[in-house]
C-alpha cells in the first residue's frame, strides 16, 4: 500500500477498526502477525474485552500499538494510519493534521513530533527509533514553530 495522496486517506475512512488494526499490524510486524514485545513469540491469543493480545509463552498482554510511536496515544487505528500517510507530505502544518486525523490543537501539536520521527526513521516500531534522547531531540527540533502554525521541513 502506497502511503501517498488523498485517495488513500479516503480509502482509510472506509475501513472498519478491525481492518485498520490489521493494516497497522503489517506496518509494525512485517509478516503481518503479532509478536510478543517481551519474548518475541508469535504464539498469541486475543483478549477481545481489552482489544489486546496475550502471549501464550510468557503471558504478557500487549496491544498492536505497544512499542510504536502511537503506544501512549488514544488515537484509533484509522487515525494512526492517517498520521502515517501524513509523513510523506513535505510541508505539514498543524491545521492539516487537525483536519486529516481529526484531533484537537493540542493533539496535533503532540502528533507532529511523532510524524517527524516517522519521516526520519521510516518505521513506526520503537526498536527502529534513536535510543538516546539527544538523537530523538535532534530529529524533533527540526520542526519550525511560528505562532499557531507548525511546519515540518
Amino acid at each position: 500500500m502506497a502511503w501517498r495522496g488523498d485517495g488513500l486517506l479516503r480509502e482509510i475512512d472506509t475501513l472498519d477498526e478491525d481492518t485498520a488494526e490489521q493494516v497497522f499490524w503489517v506496518n509494525k510486524w512485517h509478516d503481518g502477525e503479532p509478536h510478543c514485545p517481551k519474548c518475541g513469540s508469535g504464539v498469541w491469543g486475543r483478549v477481545t474485552r481489552h482489544r489486546c493480545f496475550r502471549c501464550k509463552q510468557c503471558g504478557r498482554e500487549y496491544t498492536s500499538k505497544s512499542q510504536t510511536l502511537f503506544a501512549s496515544s488514544t488515537l484509533t487505528f484509522r487515525q494512526c494510519l492517517k498520521a502515517i500517510c501524513l509523513a510523506d507530505e513535505s510541508d505539514l502544518t498543524m491545521k492539516r493534521v487537525r483536519e486529516v486525523v481529526g484531533v484537537s490543537n493540542s493533539g496535533a501539536s503532540l502528533l507532529l513530533p511523532r510524524i517527524q520521527l516517522l519521516r526520519a526513521t521510516g518505521s513506526i516500531a520503537d526498536e527502529d527509533l534513536p535510543q538516546d534522547a539527544a538523537a530523538a531531540t535532534t530529529v524533533v527540533s527540526s520542526a519550525a514553530v511560528s505562532h499557531d502554525r507548525v511546519v515540518i521541513r
